[in-house]
């Protein structure tokens, strides 16, 4: 247990949400090694997951 790495930042998620947060992070000049980004799937979230086949011109009306 010597060997653990730490962090400084740490993201939970690949949605939409933590996309945005880690793209903040790194326009603040955060390093990339000081991020631990966490994610099941890595499949932009639920998004990707559920809805990757909803095109982006598809209204509200027919996904819900």
């Amino acid at each position: 247990m010597k060997n653990l790495k730490k962090y400084k930042w740490a993201v939970v998620g690949a949605g939409l949400a933590g996309m945005t947060v880690i793209g903040q992070l790194l326009d603040n000049d955060i390093k990339a090694k000081d991020i631990l980004w966490l994610d099941p799937n890595f499949s932009v979230g639920d998004f990707g997951i559920k809805w990757g086949e909803v095109s982006s011109n598809t209204t509200v009306e027919f996904v819900s």
